[in-house]
């Protein structure tokens, strides 16, 4: 649902994490909840194939799983979940700490990402860098 360029402003200012989410730190809502995350039930998700330069279906891929379908290391950010994964794992920490976290909305991603530039690439108004 990508929509033209257009002006948003934020009710309220908003921060994100420094870091991904780590799988190490997903483990833990996994563990405590007994979560089911979308690969893990499917039994498969969509990995890089290095070899043919295409994304693929892979079984046994799921939240442990790196980019291209290897075990990832704990400190590895965690990838193959779905956004009602993210938002499980939100509400969990928000339950856990006391303090409120979400999904980040497009807007505010892209606000983040950004970094403080309004050209229409991150690298000014030209079309290529």
């Amino acid at each position: 649902n990508e929509r033209p360029s257009h002006y948003v402003r934020f009710a309220r200012g908003f921060a994100l994490s420094i870091t991904e989410v780590t799988v190490a730190e997903f483990r833990q809502f996994v563990e405590a909840t007994g979560a089911r995350p979308r690969a893990t039930r499917r039994g498969h998700s969509v990995v890089y194939d290095e070899r043919s330069g295409n994304f693929i279906r892979r079984s046994g891929v799921d939240w442990q799983s790196d980019y291209n379908g290897a075990q990832a290391a704990p400190n590895s950010p965690v990838m193959h979940v779905s956004i009602r994964d993210a938002e499980a794992y939100a509400s969990w920490l928000s339950e856990q700490t006391g303090r409120h976290y979400h999904v980040p909305s497009e807007a505010e991603f892209e606000y983040a990402v950004r970094a403080g530039t309004s050209g229409r690439y991150p690298w000014g108004n030209a079309g290529s860098p």
